[in-house]
């Protein structure tokens, strides 16, 4: 739907649509998604961690377990996943700025990158062992290894996961990097890393950009500039891979059906707003609003994948994928460590 994203697909009448019908089928969805965006919104400015993103998801979850499976609300939520989501998606390119990842240098590429796709191939056969499928695994191990929740739920459409493993991927990925965000700044001074070392562990681990900010601004501004640099690095690799994911599972033909387009419209709609991102000034006004919408469609979304959360379903997969994000941040914040180490 819209921008290219499989999410679910909104349940329409047959032949030339009833607007009005159509209207009243996604309002109590819709109001439900924007109300719960703004208390989780509210509840992150009083308790800033573990961020708006993870409340909503919890929000959407309570709603969603305590109203029937199919329910008033399912058409809203369809619209909100189907057609906000990926709006969201192509304005996260807004954060990227080009000439930012020019001043990271070789050394910052040389210590992120690799450990980065190391984390991922690992996913795969772990992922395997722990009962995920190669989909799931890898999404988990995108999202854990390159950006977080913006990665998870880019991936999400190429590899055709099902919406309850999105918001559990979402939800361990996260609580990993809440962990991290706290542990890494004392692993730093107990290796005695440099400033810029500090940054380069920082910003090529942590999952989240407000995670990066959050530890490398605690330690001094010029770290935290640093390690924001770095984890563009990681950022900016959620198209090509998105787009080498659609190539593998999605890319071929079969009889009978329609070859998917080769570049899915919310990553050409991410690298579009990356672009004019980088032409324009970090506190420009245009910048700050598409940075600003695209933070609340993402909330607004995260309340409608944690509605199709199950409890049983947390239950049974959530322990897995945390243990498989564990470990995955394990090898990436040792591979980044031995790099930066062997670099020094």
């Amino acid at each position: 739907m819209g921008w290219g994203y499989d999410g679910a697909s909104l349940r329409k009448p047959k032949g030339i649509m009833n607007i009005p019908l159509f209207i009243q089928r996604i309002t109590p969805g819709l109001f439900a998604s924007l109300l719960l965006a703004g208390l989780a919104g509210w509840i992150s400015g009083v308790f800033p961690q573990p961020g708006a993103v993870c409340v909503a998801i919890f929000l959407g979850l309570v709603l969603g377990n305590v109203i029937p499976a199919e329910n008033v609300m399912e058409s809203g939520f369809d619209f909100v996943e189907g057609s906000l989501l990926p709006v969201a998606i192509a304005l996260m390119g807004t954060e990227l700025q080009f000439h930012a990842l020019v001043a990271a240098g070789t050394e910052g590429v040389i210590a992120v990158l690799p450990p980065m796709v190391l984390s991922i191939l690992v996913a795969v056969p772990l992922g395997g062992f722990l009962g995920f499928g190669v989909h799931g695994a890898l999404m988990l191990g995108i999202g854990n290894s390159v950006c977080g929740s913006s990665a998870v739920l880019a991936a999400a459409p190429a590899l055709k996961v099902e919406k309850q493993q999105v918001a559990v991927a979402i939800a361990a990925v996260n609580l990993m990097g809440m962990i991290a965000m706290f542990a890494l700044p004392w692993v730093a001074e107990a290796l005695k890393l440099s400033g810029p070392q500090t940054a380069n562990l920082l910003g090529g681990t942590l999952q989240a950009v407000g995670q990066v900010a959050a530890s490398g601004f605690a330690i001094s501004g010029q770290v935290g500039d640093h390690a924001m640099v770095v984890k563009m690095l990681r950022v900016v690799m959620i198209g090509p891979l998105v787009m080498i994911l659609h190539q593998f599972f999605q890319g071929g033909t079969q009889a009978g059906k329609r070859r998917l387009p080769r570049f899915p419209g919310y990553i050409l709609g991410f690298f579009g707003f990356a672009v004019l991102g980088s032409g324009l000034p970090g506190d420009h006004v245009v910048l700050l609003g598409m940075q600003g919408v695209a933070k609340i469609l993402l909330v607004i979304a995260m309340v409608a994948v944690g509605s199709r959360i199950r409890i049983s379903a947390l239950l049974t997969h959530g322990s897995r994928a945390l243990l498989l994000v564990s470990v995955l941040s394990f090898v990436q914040i040792s591979g980044v460590l031995i790099l930066i180490l062997l670099h020094s």
